[in-house]
């Protein structure tokens, strides 16, 4: 995209000014009247999208940390409200502590992926809060529409026969497409049979292979690899497989 410096200091204003009112809506709609103070910020938000290459499908994810609040709103860069969250009576005066939430994933016969990014714009969410205390909080995301093409299993095959002795995983960088820098690959391999059976290890993006421990295999059983390609934004797009231990 085309950037025009001379109008920043313009857009600095209009964020400032969107900024506070967003804000002062924690006030405007909380009925706690402990008055106004200065906003707390969140311990970490991370709002990002993840593409499922193989089965064709786009959703948003959100992990948020804060000291324990009572109530969650997020703003996307137009100024509209697409999420509220409010504890009642004993989650209220107890609080939350963190909150993980992943959108629907419809297929893209269903909802085509210019629509998903449609539905969610590019630019800075914002996220309004209040503590079980009477503080507010808030914070920003930056959501972007970079996403990095998949990466490709070399090894093992899809339904291939493997030794559970001899398990190498790999796959080719992600390089595309052109503006995209991958900070990351996170490998999971989860026991088809017993999903809470899983080995999830996050490398460099100067990796490409992974040996996976013997002991975590069993015999004659089917497993599901992920490769997850992970941009420096957050955005991550999916590869997966199955295979079988001999």
């Amino acid at each position: 995209m085309r950037k025009h410096p001379y109008l920043f200091p313009l857009f600095a204003t209009v964020l400032a000014a969107f900024t506070m009112a967003v804000v002062g809506r924690a006030d405007d709609d909380d009925d706690d009247g402990r008055g106004r103070r200065a906003a707390l910020p969140f311990s970490g938000i991370d709002f990002f999208f993840e593409l499922n290459a193989t089965d064709e499908d786009l959703g948003v994810q959100l992990c948020l940390g804060a000291d324990p609040w009572k109530r969650l709103r997020i703003y996307d860069p137009c100024g509209r409200k697409i999420l509220d969250v409010a504890g009642k009576d004993s989650l209220k005066e107890f609080g939350l502590a963190s909150l993980f939430f992943e959108s629907a994933e419809p297929s893209f016969d269903e909802v085509p992926m210019e629509d998903v990014l449609e539905l969610f714009p590019e630019g800075e969410y914002s996220f309004v809060g209040r503590t079980v205390e009477g503080d507010r909080l808030f914070g920003t995301a930056m959501l972007t529409h970079d996403l990095p093409d998949a990466a490709a299993i070399c090894s093992p095959a899809e339904d291939e026969i493997v030794d559970p002795e001899e398990v190498v995983v790999t796959w080719s960088a992600v390089t595309t497409p052109a503006g995209i820098h991958i900070e990351s690959y996170q490998v999971i391999v989860t026991n088809d049979e017993d999903p809470r059976f899983e080995y999830n290890v996050r490398v460099s993006a100067d990796t490409t292979s992974l040996s996976v421990p013997a002991e975590f295999f069993e015999p004659e059983t089917e497993y599901e690899l992920e490769i997850l390609a992970v941009e420096e934004s957050g955005n991550q797009t999916i590869s997966v497989l199955f295979f079988r231990t001999e």
